[in-house]
């Protein structure tokens, strides 16, 4: 992203190039947000290359796996029609009309 000097304001392609840029990064900065947020990720626990590596894959798959768990909970509750109280079947108007 580019930014703005004292005194020198972007150029028109500047502003238009970070506002492209702000789309993508608003939804990438959100998983690292929850990545440090919900996953306690704001240092490595671990000191080699290879252990970092491994413990980001895996707070990302638990990151994933959370997503997908509210998105399908989200999907399910949509499908389900809301309780609107018990009406009466034609079947059992007539028996209570004998």
């Amino acid at each position: 992203m580019y930014k703005a000097a004292r005194g020198r304001p972007l150029s028109p392609w500047q502003r238009k190039a970070n506002k492209l840029i702000s789309k993508s990064r608003y939804i990438v900065e959100q998983a690292f947000g929850t990545l440090k947020r919900r996953f306690s990720f704001f240092r490595a626990s671990y000191m080699t290359r290879s252990k970092v590596e491994a413990q980001l894959i895996l707070k990302a798959i638990a990151f994933n796996l959370v997503k997908a768990l509210r998105q399908e909970r989200c999907a399910c509750s949509s499908r389900e029609k809301p309780y609107k109280g018990y009406k009466k079947q034609k079947s059992d108007q007539k028996k209570t009309e004998n």
